[in-house]
């Protein structure tokens, strides 16, 4: 007599993620700093209240959107996957030294972006910086590390990325389960909350994330 077995093919869980604060609808002063905090659990990769998902690749995003009629019609579309510079942005190291927007071990993306003109020559330049590491080209004695483990192509996606984006006046970015972010002073309007986290996927088919993202609609008055 021969047995049949049926295998149960592993499934990959989309990440929950939660903004627990700020509050969705709340009213703020323009130039309030605003303190958030996000939850994320997934049945793969672990719950932040046991310390088990990295913070560091939770993204916060601050859109500011003057119309809130715009906004609230955002608030309902979803979204999409990270773009592909960002996406590598937030699932490797470039947290442990870079901030978005401040001062780190490094020089923010915003300060990269603002010292370099976005051409292909000083694109070369930060790819064979980040891909071979560098040291001394910033006040300070840190050192670019070598980043081996990134391919060609996500390289130049983030190097593209932070040319594009790192100095949007209208948008910010923030990693982490908890911080502080800080609105900008004399806007009013809306601003759209989001938090977001992209799972590691099962063990052998690591390409197929999933993305868990909340969002929240502020309004600065």
């Amino acid at each position: 007599m021969s047995l049949a077995y049926t295998s149960v093919q592993e499934q990959n869980h989309q990440p929950v993620v939660k903004i627990v604060s700020p509050v969705n609808n709340a009213v703020l002063d323009p130039g309030a700093p605003l303190t958030y905090q996000i939850n994320v659990s997934d049945m793969e990769d672990g719950d932040t209240k046991y310390d088990e998902i990295n913070v560091k690749e939770i993204l916060l995003q601050v859109s500011y959107i003057k119309d809130k009629s715009k906004a609230q019609a955002i608030m309902v579309k979803p979204i999409g996957a990270d773009p592909a510079g960002l996406a590598v942005i937030v699932r490797s190291n470039c947290f442990n030294c870079h901030n978005f927007n401040s001062k780190s071990i490094g020089p923010s993306f915003a300060d990269i972006d603002k010292h370099y003109l976005a051409t292909k020559v000083n694109a070369d330049s930060l790819f064979s910086r980040i891909k071979n590491g560098s040291s001394g080209l910033w006040p300070g004695k840190e050192k670019m590390p070598a980043h081996p483990e990134l391919s060609d192509e996500e390289i130049r996606s983030s190097v593209q990325w932070i040319f594009k984006n790192a100095l949007d006046a209208n948008t910010s970015y923030y990693d982490g389960a908890t911080g502080i972010i800080r609105l900008p002073q004399g806007k009013k309007g809306a601003y759209i909350i989001t938090a977001s986290y992209t799972d590691h996927g099962l063990k052998n088919s690591a390409e197929k994330r999933l993305k868990g993202y909340d969002r929240v609609l502020i309004t600065a008055k």
